[in-house]
């Protein structure tokens, strides 16, 4: 049974997600980029990868590497 507070909880995360640009679930995301149409085509994650890694810096070594 839904009570009122549950509601409220939802309606919560509702707009928490509308904050955020969430229009649908899953979502799915590499390196802060949406991957798009990834529930009708195959290649959307190596499509993805590709066009990052065409933009990403150039190679560091393990010293260097920092979050």
């Amino acid at each position: 049974m839904l009570t009122m507070e549950m509601l409220a909880l939802i309606q919560e995360d509702i707009k928490e997600a509308n904050a955020l640009g969430i229009k649908s679930t899953p979502m799915m995301f590499v390196n802060a980029v949406e991957i798009k149409g990834w529930g009708s085509n195959a290649n959307a994650l190596r499509d993805t990868v590709e066009a990052l890694a065409a933009h990403a810096p150039a190679t560091g070594s393990a010293n260097t590497d920092v979050p």
